[in-house]
């Protein structure tokens, strides 16, 4: 198979343009929603959810650009990382859409009352979407580390660290969801992996010259 190592360089090109369009955003409506001032800074607010878009743009872009690499080893695997990613990207974008009406709907409702149940509402909905992003993300990446191990494209300690990154994505999203706070803690080996990962394709890329067969 000829590679084209540039390709593989914007792949890990979108895995870190994707965490700090996400970390960015992310931060800039966290520090929106929880102002204790009555009047939501609209700005803030669209420019953070405008940027959650653009994480959900990047890692569509990135499962469609990886998604032959993996074809032709296993498909099955090739398959699962992708509609992994692409529900991933899915469910952010439909967190995003429930915070964008808060800003028209907090307008509506003048009442801080009001105001602040609309923000709740949101809020539980964006949470709700986000680990249900993470817990599909995290399982769907599994094969997708696993292969990066069995055909030896990265060192074997970055595989790996991927594998037990997205484990405990996987986990901590489902802690979240039956009400233990625990799965930013969780996250962090997973999250400072696609870091690491998008930095080593960035710079290295991909040793497709010790390739080997699935068994």
């Amino acid at each position: 198979m000829e590679v084209n190592q540039k390709n593989v360089r914007w792949i890990g090109g979108l895995f870190l343009a994707a965490m700090v369009l996400y970390g960015v955003g992310n931060t800039l409506i966290s520090s929106t929603l929880d102002s204790s001032s009555t009047a939501l800074d609209r700005l803030n607010l669209g420019l953070g959810i405008l940027l959650s878009f653009g994480n959900s743009m990047a890692v569509v872009v990135l499962a469609v650009v990886i998604y032959p690499y993996l074809e032709i080893y296993n498909k099955r695997i090739a398959l699962g990382y992708l509609c992994a990613r692409l529900f991933e990207a899915l469910m952010l974008a439909v967190g995003m859409i429930s915070l964008l009406s808060v800003a028209g709907l907090e307008q509506s409702h003048p009442k801080v009352d009001a105001a602040q149940l609309i923000v709740m509402v949101a809020q539980k909905s964006n949470f709700w979407a986000y680990q249900l992003a993470m817990l599909t993300l995290g399982v769907g990446s599994i094969g997708f580390c696993y292969t990066l191990w069995k055909l030896k494209w990265v060192p074997t300690f970055l595989a790996i660290w991927g594998l037990v990154g997205y484990l405990g994505l996987a986990l901590g999203a489902i802690f979240e969801l039956f009400g233990y706070p625990i799965g930013l803690i969780m996250s962090l080996p997973g999250g400072l992996f696609e870091v690491a990962f998008g930095i080593w394709l960035c710079l290295k890329g991909l040793s497709f010259d010790k390739i080997n067969a699935f068994a």
